[in-house]
């Protein structure tokens, strides 16, 4: 059965983090409410997967940034398949989207173009048959696919076990000399099942108050 953060009370979820981990759970205790659920979804398809794109590698407020003007570039009428496909790359160099990422955006374009699952289809998916199909798509891997789940489909059970904020809090949090690899972050999510979109939530929140501020 297919769960969105929807379909649980929070405080619900965020007992339950607090049952299954100490530190997690003093962590949560110690923040805001996740926002994931107060703000309706409000981004296309192809709006959600090009937020991803454009923040991949780069800290959530440049990625913020960058996104809002790519956003403000396709007004007044907003991006289709086919103007992002059409666009000359170099206007969007110009609003400081690197070459590579604009060579992923108008692949992506290409790819909505040529049949790609609607919106309303990929919602009826489960997460793995998803995160398959978008990374089938050159320039779009596992880490953007998952926050395309986790931040636009509102899934509940979601861990970006290769983002680097992720990585970074598990290791504050837990006092670790070194960083955990991806495989390492999956380990403790384990304990985070089947809320590992709420747990992710506030390890990003830990580190900075920008998480609050994404809206897809």
């Amino acid at each position: 059965m297919i769960k969105t953060l929807y379909d649980f009370d929070l405080n619900q979820g965020i007992e339950y983090l607090q049952s299954q981990d100490d530190r997690l759970g003093t962590l949560v205790t110690g923040l805001e409410v996740c926002s994931l659920t107060h703000h309706p979804p409000r981004t296309s398809l192809l709006e959600a997967i090009a937020w991803g794109i454009i923040g991949q590698q780069i800290n959530t407020n440049t990625a913020q940034m960058l996104f809002q003007r790519f956003l403000d570039y396709g007004q007044p009428k907003g991006w289709t398949a086919q103007t992002l496909a059409n666009v000359d790359p170099e206007l969007l160099r110009e609003l400081g989207i690197s070459r590579y990422k604009t060579r992923y955006l108008k692949t992506w374009a290409i790819a909505l173009q040529n049949n790609f699952p609607s919106l309303p289809e990929l919602e009826t998916w489960d997460d793995r048959a998803i995160v398959e199909q978008l990374t089938a798509i050159k320039g779009i891997g596992p880490w953007t696919a998952q926050l395309f789940l986790l931040f636009r489909l509102r899934r509940q059970d979601i861990l970006p076990n290769q983002d680097l904020g992720i990585r970074i809090a598990i290791q504050k949090l837990y006092q670790l000399p070194d960083r955990p690899n991806p495989k390492q972050v999956s380990e403790y999510g384990k304990n985070w099942q089947p809320y590992r979109s709420l747990a992710s939530w506030y390890l990003w929140r830990s580190l900075s108050a920008t998480v609050s501020q994404i809206h897809l």
